[in-house]
């Protein structure tokens, strides 16, 4: 008889196992966490006078649009290639979408280099929704291990793109940027290729069918919980897409250079918030974190439009990353409580469709701004009106969302 103060620990093949998985999660989520290092791309093709303001913020909306798809046909896919299989391909496309469009950028072909980021973007959607489904359930006993992987990886590779842009980017040809870019898909297909392999074979992520009143309800309060997701997504998606240029326009002091390197080092954030928010959820519950997050964002950003210095802007990137992170870590528990656990898949690409889309229009609102005012001030707008509707709305829509949030009205 086992006392009821014993620690269960599991065998040692189970942790080698775990640890394998977790490490391949950890790789491909680098390598396709590369993709929120696209705003490093601006300032430097914009200094190469072959791309303005405006159109230089579109490669980052492109992948999000990709990210929006892939993750739509990520489930089918899962059910039929497994978890290893959809995992590599969509990092093996978005290594290949980073080469392509360093040729498109090496012909001076924009047009190219966005259907190159497009492609890609369905690449990352796949590979993502496929690792939060595989990596989590590596770690039944350290929950807070498997969460934290996934915002892990992609605040790693979103720094390296940064400081790769710091480095290779500034004060160069758009052929030489996209030189740079070849280099950096091969590298992502590299690591791929060498550590893809830990991953599990097949999925256990099967469908499983609910009675047809508890999939009404459900499908009810996923609607709901898809705007809400929108303007989560929305503030971190839109300052993923304009965090360069904004930066450097809010000091004269400092260039692409200057702010890729400050980027790199603020994307801590995003790790963090996926480390505090599980702690936060059970502290505080679900909604009452979803909602101080989206408020402390929103007010922040309009903060911002106020004291429009270097500092602030920097404080307020970093307060987005932290919310954005946090998405990152509770959202995967809260869809395994949906439906039935073998519909993750399923349930969590709405997640991902709903960040695809709030990075593809907040990259096109940025882009209008900057065409039509010459700058940030109403795409910022929006972003702080989405994020402070979004917190009152998920405070008056709480019956029809308390099954998702896992909380009783």
């Amino acid at each position: 008889m086992t006392s009821t103060g014993a620690t269960v620990t599991a065998p040692k093949s189970q942790r080698t196992r775990s640890a394998g998985i977790g490490a391949a999660g950890f790789v491909l989520m680098f390598g396709v966490g590369t993709m929120y290092g696209l705003s490093g791309l601006q300032t430097a093709l914009t200094a190469t006078h072959t791309v303005n303001a405006a159109a230089a913020l579109l490669p980052f909306g492109a992948a999000s649009a990709g990210l929006a798809v892939g993750s739509g046909i990520s489930g089918p896919v899962l059910g039929r290639l497994g978890a290893r299989g959809t995992a590599m391909l969509g990092a093996l496309i978005w290594a290949a979408a980073l080469i392509a469009a360093g040729g498109a950028f090496q012909a001076s072909s924009l047009g190219g280099a966005l259907g190159a980021f497009g492609a890609g973007g369905i690449g990352v959607g796949l590979t993502y929704l496929t690792l939060v489904a595989t990596v989590g359930p590596a770690f039944p006993s350290q929950p807070l291990v498997g969460s934290a992987i996934g915002p892990l990886g992609f605040a790693f590779g979103t720094a390296a793109l940064m400081l790769l842009a710091a480095i290779a980017f500034t004060g160069t040809s758009a052929a030489a940027i996209g030189t740079a870019l070849v280099w950096a898909g091969i590298a992502v297909a590299a690591l791929t290729l060498a550590t893809g392999w830990g991953l599990p074979p097949r999925s256990t992520m099967a469908p499983s069918p609910i009675p047809t009143h508890e999939a009404r309800t459900a499908a009810s309060a996923r609607r709901t919980l898809r705007l809400l997701l929108f303007g989560n997504a929305y503030p971190g998606m839109l300052f993923l897409a304009i965090v360069i240029p904004l930066i450097v326009s809010s000091s004269p002091r400092v260039d692409g250079a200057a702010a890729e390197r400050i980027i790199a080092a603020t994307t801590v954030a995003l790790f963090l918030g996926g480390l505090v928010a599980p702690r936060l959820r059970d502290l505080l519950g679900a909604r009452s974190t979803f909602t101080l997050l989206l408020t402390v964002r929103g007010i922040a950003v309009f903060a911002l439009l106020f004291v429009p210095t270097l500092p602030a802007a920097i404080i307020v990137t970093a307060l987005i990353l932290f919310g954005h992170g946090a998405g990152f870590s509770i959202l995967p528990g809260l869809m395994r409580t949906q439906d039935d656990p073998s519909r993750f898949a399923r349930n969590y690409a709405s997640v991902l469709i709903s960040w695809g889309v709030a990075g593809a229009v907040g990259s096109v609102i940025a882009a209008l701004s900057v065409a039509v005012t010459g700058g940030f001030t109403a795409a910022l707008v929006s972003a702080g009106a989405v994020a402070l509707f979004s917190a009152a709305a998920l405070t008056m829509a709480r019956r029809r969302t308390a099954a998702v949030m896992g909380e009783t009205v």
